[in-house]
């Protein structure tokens, strides 16, 4: 969404942003120096709780300006935008939803029966949702037994244009010249990103090869319980906790191999961030189906820690430079002009 608002201001638009919590992240402080950018941060411990009051300040600033679009991310929201706009409350010429994760392969029980009862009571009125990959769109229609929405598409997630930039203006990389193999993680301290995994793999690794160090970006609730867990398998000085950076991309450069641990992701759009860096070699789970389109790409066969430990002593022992394929592939499939293109030719046909 950040990606979005950063494309949409580059372009000239004013873009009002409604941030319901995690507002912290990085990368507010350089879009709120622009002129026609709106930050309303909330700061809510959940989207849930912020649901109410950001639906009163959006009704409030749509009476003083007309909207010509409005892009949600979150299946609340989406559910509860597209039912105010079927009561006629909320008036907007667009309005576009994008939906965040495999809601049914995620959610069990009564929160799965929750989400279906949103998609049948409250959908329906979006000009355009877009699902981030056709997996994700196949088992929305499949869970449902129809299609929620007026247009239903798969649109790729964008990369910043700083990100872009990045790769156009980026000549060279120091990453590579190390005898130390950096490895790099980076995602929000939860269990469905599958960091302990990770880290009980990479302790089998260093008992076979003592020059790779391994770089976890992000903080979240199991962050003292990773480093724990580090200092007893005894891997601690070889497990580097950066903990929330503003630009992760600095470390990412830093290192040689990235990979994804995740058990399960609508798209882990920091696997793009890696391979706009400069990262040699990625690996990945197979957290979505997306992730077998991506080039030169090692996939694990489960995200347990003995097939991740295959995964890592295969990226490091292969001594390719993948990066600049990776970097090509990024520009041409996932531009934030792109995206905007699709959108709009979506909205128009």
């Amino acid at each position: 969404m950040q990606n979005l608002a950063r494309a949409l201001i580059v372009k000239g638009y004013h873009v009002d942003f409604f941030s319901m919590s995690r507002g912290e992240q990085s990368g507010w402080d350089e879009l709120t120096k622009e002129s026609n950018f709106n930050l309303i941060q909330l700061g809510f411990k959940s989207e849930k709780a912020a649901l109410i009051p950001v639906l009163v300040m959006l009704l409030k600033l749509s009476t003083r300006r007309k909207y010509k679009a409005c892009f949600s991310s979150h299946t609340h929201v989406n559910g509860l935008l597209s039912l105010l706009r079927k009561l006629k409350v909320f008036n907007v010429d667009f309005l576009i939803g994008r939906e965040s994760t495999f809601i049914f392969e995620r959610f069990k029980g009564f929160k799965r029966s929750l989400f279906k009862a949103i998609y049948r009571l409250c959908y329906g009125d979006h000009d355009l949702l877009i699902a981030q990959t056709e997996g994700m769109k196949k088992s929305l229609i499949k869970n449902l037994g129809f299609i929620p929405a007026k247009k239903f598409v798969t649109i790729q997630n964008p990369v910043s244009p700083t990100l872009e930039s990045f790769i156009n203006n980026k000549t060279s990389f120091d990453v590579h010249k190390s005898d130390v193999i950096n490895i790099c993680a980076c995602g929000r301290m939860i269990p469905i990103k599958n960091f302990e995994s990770l880290i009980r793999a990479f302790h089998l690794l260093v008992t076979k090869s003592n020059n790779v160090k391994l770089h976890l970006v992000g903080s979240g609730p199991l962050f003292d319980h990773l480093k724990l867990l580090a200092r007893n398998l005894d891997v601690s000085n070889d497990v580097i906790f950066h903990g929330k950076v503003q630009d992760p991309i600095r470390i990412f450069s830093m290192c040689e191999v990235g990979v994804i641990p995740s058990v399960s992701e609508g798209f882990p759009n920091v696997l793009l961030e890696m391979m706009c860096s400069g990262v040699a070699r990625i690996g990945s789970t197979l957290c979505t189906d997306a992730v077998l389109s991506i080039p030169r790409l090692k996939i694990a066969r489960t995200p347990e820690p003995h097939d991740l430990l295959e995964t890592l002593e295969s990226l490091v022992a292969n001594r390719e430079d993948y990066s600049a394929e990776y970097q090509k592939y990024v520009l041409q499939k996932h531009s934030s002009s792109k995206f905007l293109m699709e959108v709009v030719n979506q909205l128009k046909g």
